[in-house]
């Protein structure tokens, strides 16, 4: 998971939002999360889905996966429209996801088991971890073994993680996305790189590197990964 820093939707879907409101009041001053589903129905996602692809830099508000602006990517609602029927047109209520292993094709699951993460997991229950929360993404760690916890350990955070939105997959098993092994390959590649430097990593190389991720519109799939062990690595030069 990486920190989002919520932005301003595009004049275009602030506009879409504003005449969705006014065309289904009716429907929203109901406030029954089933009608209010359906007035959520009416807006031109593709403008939303535009909007937090750009604030997220190309991934997946939780699993750090690439999405596109198509039917692939979810518009979450952090705060399920069941708790909170008010939320349901509240672009800061909303993050771009995956769409947790519900469209991967039964051929490519491994084991014949389909292990949901993600919003696909999460559905309509309450969770605490939230990407637009910096104390909390700053209690992100990973493990070589592709594994997401926290330092210090947050127990609430980590119930999140593992038992709602399984991003460490189930029972032992990945995830249908393959998320472990997504983590795994980010964490070597990074070691990899280190052993390519040699005696040449710097402090400046390491800060040049931070920066070259940060600065692209898109970042690459898992990027917290290689972000978190690249800060790791600064740590040592102080």
């Amino acid at each position: 998971m990486l920190y989002i820093k919520k932005s301003q939707p595009s004049k275009e879907a602030v506009n879409e939002i504003n005449r969705v409101r006014r065309e289904q009041k009716a429907l929203l001053e109901k406030r029954d999360h089933q009608i209010a589903r359906k007035a959520f129905d009416c807006l031109d996602k593709s403008l939303i889905r535009e909007c937090l692809i750009k604030e997220q830099h190309g991934l997946c508000g939780y699993c750090m996966r690439r999405i596109e602006n198509d039917a692939t990517t979810t518009i979450e609602h952090w705060e399920p429209i069941e708790r909170n029927v008010d939320g349901v047109l509240d672009y800061g209520n909303m993050l771009g996801v995956c769409d947790g292993g519900s469209k991967v094709k039964e051929a490519d699951l491994e084991d014949g088991r389909r292990i949901l993460c993600c919003d696909a997991a999460k559905g309509n229950q309450e969770i605490t971890i939230s990407p637009y929360n910096k104390s909390h993404m700053d209690k992100i760690r990973y493990r070589e073994d592709g594994r997401i916890c926290t330092h210090p350990r947050d127990e609430i955070l980590e119930r999140d993680i593992n038992d709602i939105l399984h991003l460490n997959g189930e029972n032992g098993l990945d995830t249908s996305t393959r998320l472990l092994r997504g983590r795994r390959e980010a964490y070597r590649s990074y070691f990899d790189e280190m052993r390519r430097k040699g005696k040449n990593i710097s402090r400046a190389y390491i800060e040049r590197r931070i920066r070259a991720i940060k600065s692209k519109d898109e970042y690459p799939a898992f990027a917290g990964v290689i972000l978190y062990l690249l800060k790791r690595k600064l740590r040592e030069f102080e």
